[in-house]
């Protein structure tokens, strides 16, 4: 990334994936003085999650409308 882009001039990350803890690690490695790195579910595997808490389709609705 380094070689890309100028990463001092970067003041937000956002990292998206399955919350597998080996991605997760990436907000700590691009976080800096000047960076702030988010992390957050990607679409596949919120719907997927969303899909262990609930079948009810209205709840899941709710859900969906209040992220």
């Amino acid at each position: 990334m380094n070689q890309i882009y100028d990463l001092e001039q970067v003041s937000d990350i956002y990292i998206l994936g399955d919350g597998a803890r080996w991605i997760k690690t990436g907000v700590d490695t691009f976080r800096s003085e000047n960076t702030t790195v988010h992390f957050g579910l990607d679409k596949f595997h919120f719907f997927q999650a969303l899909n262990h808490i609930t079948d009810d389709k209205n709840i899941q609705n709710t859900i969906i409308d209040n992220r």
